[in-house]
């Protein structure tokens, strides 16, 4: 082969696979940042402000039960709901048949003995979507124009997504409070595989959500 034409055959090559490994080279030195971004983007600011009631939405009640009850103790607010229609599988195993709403209220009185503290459940809604509008339906009930709502950190995200929708046409003020999770810290979450089933999780149902 003549040697101009191996040349060029060779920097031909070079010139399609530098990039790659430019990209690949990239990716690996800031691939922490890069997932640290990943985690933060699902994350809404919170300010901590009083509001007039807590909502507490379905699913992983310890973490959520848990942080409503932590709010309540710092003045967040005295009046706790907890939401969600579907009923816990996992209940069963104790021989109690319970809906999510209730396996959350436990938590909270297992973490707040307050006596002063009012406490509710609201029993309905099968998704964030679900909860969103009976959580509407009983603000517009009891004219409540701040409320703050607790859920897993990673679900912020959509659950603002969702309330902007839900609540686009009201005044209503609503704070999303991010429960911190307790197997894992969220600006590490990839040294865990619950960490990295709960991000992959919550992209697709944000996707999800986005489409639908």
């Amino acid at each position: 082969m003549n040697p101009s034409n191996q040349r060029k055959k060779i920097i031909k090559w070079l010139s399609r696979i530098v990039p790659f490994l430019t990209l690949f080279l990239l990716l690996f030195i800031f691939r922490y940042s890069i997932a640290r971004c990943l985690s933060s983007f699902l994350i809404v600011d919170y300010t901590h402000d009083p509001s007039e009631v807590i909502f507490v939405l379905s699913g992983n009640a310890y973490d959520r039960g848990k942080f409503a009850a932590k709010l309540a103790s710092e003045g967040i607010s005295k009046r706790i709901i907890c939401t969600g229609g579907n009923k816990d599988a996992n209940a069963l195993v104790l021989g109690k048949d319970l809906y999510e709403c209730e396996l959350t209220l436990l938590a909270i009185t297992k973490f707040n003995t307050d006596s002063s503290l009012i406490l509710d459940t609201l029993c309905r809604g099968t998704s964030t979507l679900e909860e969103c509008r009976h959580i509407k339906k009983r603000c517009d009930e009891m004219n409540w124009k701040h409320i703050t709502i607790v859920s897993s950190a990673f679900h912020t995200r959509r659950i603002r997504m969702t309330c902007n929708k839900v609540f686009r046409e009201d005044s209503i003020r609503i704070d999303i409070a991010p429960a911190p999770p307790r197997y894992y810290k969220v600006d590490s979450w990839w040294s865990s595989e619950y960490g990295l089933i709960d991000l992959n999780n919550e992209y697709v149902k944000l996707i999800y959500y986005l489409i639908k």
